[in-house]
C-alpha cells in the first residue's frame, strides 16, 4: 500500500493486487475514491472484482496497458490500482506512532513460517 501524495488529505492511499481490491471493495470501513483498471489485465476477468465493480458506486477509469504501465511504474498489480480514503490505525491506539525507529507490519495470509522469520529479521534491520 502506498501513501498518495495528494496535498489535500493525509489520509489518502492506494493498493494494488487482486486480492486486497476484493477486500478493499468488500469492506465499508474506507471511502474508494477510484478504480484504475487495465484493459486485458487479470483482474478484469476475476469472477469477484468484476461482480464487485458492476457496482454503480464505484469510478472507474480504463487504461490501456502501456498508459497503465506508465502511470503505475514498477507496481505489481495485476492490473487493478485502487485509490482510498480513511483511517488506517484508527483501532490501533497502543502504537506510538511519534516515537523514532516505530515499525508497524501488516501481514496477512503468511503460510511458511520460513517466510514470516525472514521478513522480521529485514524489519529489524531496517
Amino acid at each position: 500500500m502506498k501513501k498518495n501524495k495528494n496535498k489535500f488529505s493525509r489520509d489518502r492511499f492506494f493498493v494494488g493486487g487482486i486480492n486486497c481490491a476484493r477486500e478493499l471493495l468488500s469492506s465499508s470501513q474506507f471511502k474508494i475514491e477510484v478504480v484504475d483498471i487495465q484493459d486485458g489485465g487479470r483482474a478484469v476477468n476475476h469472477q469477484d472484482i468484476k461482480l464487485k465493480l458492476k457496482e454503480p458506486k464505484f469510478k472507474l477509469r480504463n487504461y490501456k496497458k502501456t498508459d497503465f504501465e506508465k502511470k503505475y511504474p514498477g507496481i505489481r498489480s495485476q492490473g487493478i490500482i485502487i485509490h482510498f480514503s480513511g483511517e488506517i490505525l484508527k483501532n490501533i491506539k497502543h502504537i506510538n506512532l511519534n516515537k523514532p525507529n516505530n515499525c508497524l507490519l501488516a501481514l496477512d495470509g503468511i503460510e511458511d513460517p520460513q517466510n514470516l522469520g525472514q521478513i522480521i529479521r529485514t524489519a529489524e534491520c531496517a
